[in-house]
């Protein structure tokens, strides 16, 4: 549980210095050796001080995801990629993941089945895919942008 609260406390604060800039590039994230054990002392003292400045009401879900694969350094085990070039990813700690997401959206009751229900609205507009016959499998569709390699790498620079 330690381990979850700290992985979720490193995200949010990662995630909140990202989608609370007023600079939407990459560049201005702060680097991920910057949050610590002292950010988890600051969250468990004042639960209300990680969650203030979070995603903003726009954040989606699809971007949430793409953010953590594209940053492995801070992916502490939760996602890994499957075929980057083809935009095939997996969950591999669901539930933490969906913890994260319910973080950022304030609702401490969301769990991956509803994190799940969530992603199917993305599959109409061609943002994921599931991956048929895979578990915890999906992959950007072709309306998604900014998980490409060559994006990334565009985006830093």
């Amino acid at each position: 549980m330690a381990a979850t609260c700290e992985i979720s406390n490193i995200f949010s604060n990662y995630f909140s210095a990202m989608y609370s800039s007023e600079d939407s590039t990459l560049a201005s994230v702060p680097p991920a050796a910057t949050f610590g054990a002292d950010d988890l002392v600051l969250t468990l003292s004042n639960p209300q001080m990680s969650l203030e400045g979070t995603a903003p009401r726009g954040t989606h879900l699809w971007e949430f995801i793409r953010d953590i694969l594209i940053h492995p350094e801070l992916n502490e085990g939760l996602m890994k990629w499957e075929n980057r070039h083809e935009g095939v990813f997996k969950f591999l700690r669901s539930e933490a993941v969906a913890q994260l997401w319910g973080q950022k959206k304030k609702n401490s009751n969301m769990t991956y089945e509803k994190l799940s229900r969530a992603m199917r609205y993305y599959y109409k507009r061609e943002i994921l895919e599931r991956v048929d016959g895979r578990r915890l499998v999906y992959k950007f569709g072709k309306n998604s942008s900014g998980w490409k390699e060559e994006e990334v790498l565009q985006s830093r620079n």
